[in-house]
């Protein structure tokens, strides 16, 4: 008699770590339909027939919502269960993800990998290595640098900033029209002399913004290249 009991107690429990393998919504998800799979499971929690796990449920619909970005539709789905460990890591990678930084590291966060993602996502790497092992950040342009290079010699700021052809083409540019406003006006053209020395004044002030903005383009995409890098390497995905 006890031996059955216990096989009856057990069974279910055993059964039921793969039973919402076996349903329509795993499969939508297993094919890449998130959002079909998430009605299909939040289905579940009604269906008399199956005997599911709440829980369960309610956290995989929450992962499947943070993994298409709907992270206040995840907040809501976490909030219906007990806090623990695992809910206040998603609860507080939702919060990190909708930009709420401190919220996440200090209501939710208790692990020293997500604290020093979250600085990461902020730029704060000096912050981060504080909480985990990280590479050197990668060395940033000075824009006024840029700027002023290119105030000497067109061009040469966004030689600086890594587009060497950019630079070249730029100083091609200011050279060409600011000579030819000086060849003009030495044949007593000055109608021309005028046109071209304006053309050069203007291309000599675009040559510096986009030497400015050339060094703000390439300081974020080092900072886009290494964030994503050393997330990648800290496998923050397994998270949820």
């Amino acid at each position: 008699m006890n031996k059955i009991l216990i096989f009856l107690i057990i069974t279910p429990i055993c059964c039921f770590s793969n039973v919402l393998d076996n349903t329509f919504a795993h499969y939508l998800e297993n094919e890449g339909e998130i959002e079909s799979s998430i009605i299909e499971y939040k289905r579940l929690l009604i269906d008399s027939s199956q005997i599911y796990n709440t829980d369960s449920i309610y956290i995989k619909v929450s992962r499947l919502n943070m993994r298409i970005g709907n992270y206040k539709d995840a907040l809501y789905e976490l909030n219906k269960l007990e806090n623990n460990n695992k809910i206040n890591n998603l609860k507080g990678i939702s919060y990190m993800m909708l930009g709420d930084m401190e919220r996440a590291r200090n209501d939710y966060f208790k692990n020293d990998t997500l604290i020093g993602i979250s600085y990461i996502l902020e730029n704060r790497f000096n912050k981060a290595g504080k909480y985990i092992d990280i590479s050197n950040p990668p060395k940033l342009k000075n824009p006024y640098l840029g700027l002023a290079l290119s105030m000497i010699v067109p061009g040469m700021g966004r030689v600086y900033a890594g587009r060497t052809f950019d630079g070249i083409y730029s100083f091609m540019l200011v050279g060409s029209s600011a000579l030819s406003s000086y060849l003009y006006f030495r044949d007593n053209n000055r109608v021309f002399g005028y046109t071209y020395g304006v053309i050069s004044a203007l291309l000599y002030m675009g040559n510096l913004y986009g030497s400015y903005k050339a060094c703000e383009i390439y300081n974020n995409y080092s900072i886009d290249v290494y964030k994503n890098n050393e997330i990648i390497k800290l496998k923050f995905s397994k998270w949820f």
